[in-house]
């Protein structure tokens, strides 16, 4: 029934059916690398957008230890002013007490000495 020729279409054939196939499958795996492809780009995506918003969340962070720093550091310049304040009341309160005693001692001391009486 067919000879050589019909032997080398069949082949022919079967090589085209084979490189066929190939192809269809090359083609499934050039869609499922689309289909991740877009998947990527759509996590991709998804992610920048959630940085963007941390990235605005901790700047806003930032801002307020910031603030938070800056009245910590006044606070603290208060306190350090009331505790000179302090220590100058109690030197001035420690002098006074002093000048007090120095009184009562001469106040005492002269009380008992013997008054001259007028002539």
């Amino acid at each position: 029934m067919g000879g050589p020729e019909a032997e080398e279409e069949r082949e022919r054939r079967l090589r085209l059916k084979g490189k066929q196939e190939h192809m269809d499958g090359t083609s499934e795996h050039l869609a499922d690398a689309r289909r991740t492809l877009h998947e990527t780009i759509a996590v991709g995506v998804a992610t920048t957008d959630t940085m963007a918003s941390q990235s605005q969340s901790l700047l806003r962070t930032r801002d307020h230890v910031e603030g938070t720093q800056a009245q910590a550091d006044r606070a603290s310049g208060a306190v350090k002013n009331m505790q000179s304040r302090a220590w100058t009341n109690k030197c001035i309160l420690g002098f006074a007490i002093l000048l007090l005693l120095a009184g009562v001692v001469v106040v005492v001391v002269y009380g008992h000495l013997p008054h001259s009486k007028g002539k």
